[in-house]
Formats: C-alpha cells, structure tokens, sequence
C-alpha cells in the first residue's frame, strides 16, 4: 500500500508549457493518448504536452509525423483554436468552421508532403486534402509511408498568436506565438482579417474553453491508470458498490485497481435515460454505445499503461507480442474516440430527434434525497425503473 500511496503522488501533466523553437526550424511530433480524451501532441524538445511554441516570424519550419504515435492526428493549423472542430461567427453573422491557415492569397503558409513529395493538385492546392485522408488507413500501410508538412509565417505577420491541432480529434488544440515580425503596425493577437463575426476576445475564448473542456487537469490516480476521468469511481462508488467486476489473487494490483474503476464508470454511464416513447432509437443507441467505446479506450489507455514485455510471447511471434499489441490499442484508442466524436456530434446536431436524456443512476439519487428531504414524500414522482431507496 505505501508503493501505491507513493506512485499516485505522481504530479499530473505539464501541459502548455512555453517552448522556444526560433533557433530551430524542424520540429518533431508524437502523441501522447494519456493526458486528455482525446491525446495531446508532444513535441521534441519540449517539456510535456502541447507545449507553447515560439517560432520566428519569415521561418519556415517542418513538422515531422514519421512517429508510429502520430497514426490517425494530422496536424493542422489555424487562426482561431479547433480551426474545423470549432464554431465561429462568418462577417454576416452565420456559424461554420473556424479559419485555418492554408491557401492564403499572398501564399500559402502551409504544404502537405507525403513521401518527400509535395501534394498540389488536391482541392486545397497545399496538400491538405491529400494528406489527411491518408491518416485513416491502415497503420501497417501508414507506417511504410513518410509525412511531414512546412508552415511558413510571414516576415510581417501582424498577429502574435496561432494553433496547431489534430484534424482528426477534437481537443488536441495547443498554441504558437509568433515573434521577431517586421510588421510596423499595431499588432494584434488573432489575425484581424480573419476574425469574421468574432472579437478577438470571443476567438480567444474559444481557445480557453478547448482547454476546460477537452484538456482538464489529470488526478494522480488517473495518471497512474493512464485514463482521464476514472478516480471518482475508484473506491466506494454507491453504483458499483454490490458489483464484481474483477476476482482473484491478482485483482487488486494497480492495474486490477484501473480496470475496477473504469468497469464502474461504464456500468454508471450507460444506464440511461429513454426521454419519450418516440425518442430515436439511434439516440439510446449512442448514448450508450459512447460509454461503451469510452470504456474500451480507456481500458487500452490502462494497458498501455501497465502492459510489460513479459506478458506475451517472446518478440517476434507474430500477431501475439507485445508490439503486436501496442499496435492494437493505439487501433482501439485511435478508431473507437473517434467514433465517439462522430456520435457526440450526432446527438448535438439532431436534438429534435434525441431529446433531453440523463443518467439513470444520478436521477434515481436525486429522487431518493428529495425523498428523505420531504415529510410528505407522495408528493415526490418515482422516475420509471428506480428501485426502492
């Protein structure tokens, strides 16, 4: 118990760190599937996950993705956070995707190569649309493959602040400050001409709501299980509390402790409400399947984790070692949350057809205080399927 006590100290993730990056002009990526949902991007050199870059204004540097890690996360870049994972306001005061760098009219800041080759005759004209379809086949395929991109900011950029993010998940987004620019005006910090409806401070809001929402701080339970979010149902969990998940003489070591909580967590998650009896069945469908998949990605997160070499067969044994392995989870992670994305963005989009759902178990928690709270406690609905309190 003391070494358990002493590893969950563990400090959780350094994350946005500032990195100078004006000396030098190749930079390399991998991904990092532990410190948030979705993952963050490591780049080398620099401490921790999506680190601050500082990059020289008229430069041009090259990101390298040959990292196995960067399967399915090519990178982008934008002048407002999320760049086609966020929503910003067009000049007329429409919604469509936040404006990414690429394709600009005085010259494109950004190109795509694959296999040392530049890719221009996509619709995007600098490779784009070449490159990121690329990143959902197989990796056995990916991985013969080499891709890598060049950003060039201009020598008088008259904005301080950029993105790079994943064009793939959700989250990913972390910043670039621009620095030594020979732009004689008033700089500003988003792009002015690219702004649209937006203020600078609603478009750095956006920023700052991608890092509540997808990039919260990590427990150090969470760290030790390799997962985001599972600490709250780590002990005593009311819902889980008459539940077996996992038995026998090695079910309480750190990894048997992950499993538990994240078995919990699902078991709590999918339990959930149906709204009415013409509620779309595609709707409980995700609503359950997204915990499900959850579950899964964060069951390979814990195994990734706690995994060892003398766990499988010796190197070599093909489709059994541990290579072989950690190619499967980093298949389970990549696909499955994106799939999870794909539901989420489902459920938001066809509210209509969704309707308000809520978690079975805390409904019937919030029905049993008002129950203990109230003398006369007819006056308190059961909600359907509750059982006694």
């Amino acid at each position: 118990l003391k070494d358990l006590s002493a590893q969950m100290l563990a400090a959780a993730y350094i994350v946005g760190k500032d990195c100078d990056k004006t000396g030098e002009t190749a930079l390399k990526l991998k991904w990092n599937e532990f410190s948030s949902e979705m993952g963050l991007y490591e780049v080398e050199g620099c401490e921790g996950v999506s680190p601050t870059l500082y990059l020289k204004a008229g430069a041009t540097y090259t990101w390298d993705q040959s990292d196995a890690s960067n399967w399915y996360h090519p990178v982008g870049f934008s002048y407002i956070a999320g760049g086609a994972h966020s929503v910003c306001k067009a000049g007329d005061g429409s919604e469509g995707e936040c404006p990414e760098l690429g394709g600009e009219d005085a010259g494109s800041t950004l190109q795509y190569y694959v296999d040392g080759a530049a890719q221009t005759a996509d619709e995007s004209g600098f490779g784009l649309d070449a490159y990121e379809p690329l990143f959902f086949n197989s990796q056995d395929w990916w991985g013969e493959h080499a891709f890598k991109v060049t950003l060039t900011i201009p020598a008088d950029a008259s904005y301080s602040t950029v993105y790079y993010f994943c064009h793939i998940h959700a989250g990913m987004s972390a910043e670039i400050h621009v620095v030594g620019s020979s732009y004689d005006g008033e700089m500003t910090k988003i792009a002015s001409e690219f702004l649209g409806g937006e203020t600078e401070e609603s478009a750095l809001q956006i920023y700052a709501d991608i890092q509540s929402s997808h990039q919260p701080k990590v427990s150090a339970f969470d760290k030790q299980c390799g997962t985001v979010d599972a600490e709250p149902f780590s002990s005593g969990h009311a819902v889980c509390e008459d539940s077996l998940f996992l038995c026998g003489a090695g079910a309480d070591d750190m990894y048997g402790q992950c499993l538990k909580a994240i078995d919990c967590q699902m078991h709590h998650n999918m339990a959930v409400s149906v709204p009415s009896t013409s509620t779309s069945k595609f709707a409980t469908f995700a609503r359950q399947m997204i915990p499900h998949h959850q579950n899964a990605v964060a069951m390979a997160k814990a195994s990734a984790k706690h995994f060892e070499e003398s766990d499988f067969p010796e190197a070599g044994t093909e489709d059994q070692d541990y290579e072989w392995a950690q190619g499967l989870l980093r298949n389970i992670i990549n696909v499955q949350n994106f799939q999870i994305q794909a539901m989420k963005g489902w459920l938001e989009a066809n509210a209509g057809l969704a309707g308000e759902s809520s978690l079975c178990y805390d409904e019937c928690a919030s029905y049993c205080h008002k129950k203990r709270k109230l003398l006369f406690t007819s006056k308190v609905d059961v909600p359907p399927g509750c059982p006694p309190c």
